[in-house]
């Protein structure tokens, strides 16, 4: 009764459609469970809850067809659009009275690039590289000590000037990964570094080198110091911000009727679909973007150093478009068309109709079954098999 009731409660938001999807309600049913559950009330959710939750799902697909339960995911970024993204930060209008304008070559500029180029490379969510607004920054976080160099074949946890501007191809950057919503305690993917390759003769790739190049921090301030940051007063760079800038930068990169389909974690389903054309294997995969499930365990998909860069080389190099069924145009229904497929006719209904209305008793039903046909499926069968090889023989005569 209360998804019944719930039904009639709750509007879609997808325009067009009166009901919300039966997962919206089965969502607010748990909800309320788990209030009585925190307040010592029993609250039973089992029995015929997942029949009602069924019958309203296929209800559902027959008036809006079986793609309107498609959740909405986010489309990914390909390689070549986190190039233009990168590109567009300097001189990007932000129109706002404290950031009216990303100047070029700015602290500013450098950490917003170096976000990007991280979720770019390396899949990070954006919680992940950002604090949110008026929450302290804690240990919890990634730091600029979660950021370290591999110079010929050397780990740098705070390298000098001097030995950032001699890096050169086959050189390569490392970052540890803090926690997440998959690793609380990021005791699963910490202690496997993320690794990739640093290329200093492609202008839109060594982006971290030139944020701890151009924004350098003291050795002994790196863990107190937010990996990304405003200014050089070390305040984080905020969450709502950054949806700001990527915001902004979609406007600029991106047709406006598009831009609706990509937020932040297109960085990862970008980075997985140019994984995934690379043919890297699933155990790759699951170590490179930190993804788990129950049946791996992060431990077995521990990559080399080299490997770990080479796969994410390969995944810069391959330019991967799709798109899913939710982002296709619209079909346009005829006004008069049904919106129902395969009803019945009307005729069809009107025999149901009169078959309410018939008073038969036990007799007259056993008079009818003797005369209604009756059919063997394995004899019938015979019988087709048969009359098909007697109409062939006829043919060749």
């Amino acid at each position: 009764m209360f998804l019944l009731w719930c039904r009639t409660k709750c509007k879609s938001t997808i325009p067009g459609r009166a009901d919300v999807k039966p997962g919206t309600l089965s969502g607010h049913l748990y909800a309320v469970k788990r209030v009585h559950e925190a307040n010592g009330l029993e609250f039973l959710t089992r029995g015929q809850s997942s029949q009602v939750i069924n019958s309203l799902t296929r209800e559902y697909e027959l008036i809006h067809g079986p793609e309107a339960l498609m959740p909405q995911k986010r489309e990914g970024f390909t390689p070549g659009m986190v190039r233009m993204l990168l590109r567009a930060v300097d001189g990007l209008k932000l129109g706002t009275r404290k950031h009216p304008e990303i100047f070029r070559g700015s602290w500013l500029a450098y950490n917003i690039k170096g976000a990007i180029s991280l979720s770019g490379n390396a899949g990070f969510r954006q919680s992940e590289v950002t604090t949110m607004e008026h929450s302290e920054f804690t240990a919890m976080q990634m730091s600029r000590a979660s950021l370290f160099f591999i110079i010929q074949g050397k780990v740098r946890r705070s390298p000098s000037r001097a030995e950032l501007t001699s890096m050169v191809e086959g050189d390569k950057v490392g970052i540890l990964a803090a926690c997440a919503k998959n690793d609380q305690w990021a005791s699963n993917f910490m202690p496997f570094p993320v690794i990739m390759g640093i290329h200093p003769m492609e202008p839109d790739d060594p982006h971290l080198r030139d944020l701890a190049l151009y924004c350098p921090i003291p050795a002994d301030q790196l863990r107190r110091t937010p990996l990304f940051t405003m200014s050089s007063a070390g305040v984080p760079l905020g969450y709502n911000f950054l949806t700001q800038v990527l915001k902004a930068l979609l406007a600029v990169v991106i047709p406006p009727n598009l831009a609706a389909q990509y937020t932040w974690h297109s960085f990862r389903v970008g980075l997985a679909c140019a994984l995934r054309a690379a043919q890297a294997p699933d155990w790759v995969l699951l170590a490179l973007i930190r993804w788990r499930s129950p049946s791996s365990i992060p431990g077995y998909g521990r990559v080399s150093f080299d490997s770990a860069a080479s796969w994410l080389d390969q995944a810069a190099m391959q330019e991967s478009t799709s798109i899913q069924s939710t982002h296709l145009p619209a079909v346009n229904i005829e006004p008069n068309a049904s919106t129902v497929p395969n009803l019945l006719s009307e005729e069809a209904y009107s025999y149901l109709d009169r078959v309410q209305t018939q008073d038969l008793d036990t007799s007259s039903l056993s008079t009818i079954q003797a005369s209604l046909p009756s059919y063997d499926d394995y004899q019938f069968m015979i019988e087709l098999s048969g009359h098909s090889n007697s109409t062939s023989r006829n043919d060749n005569v």
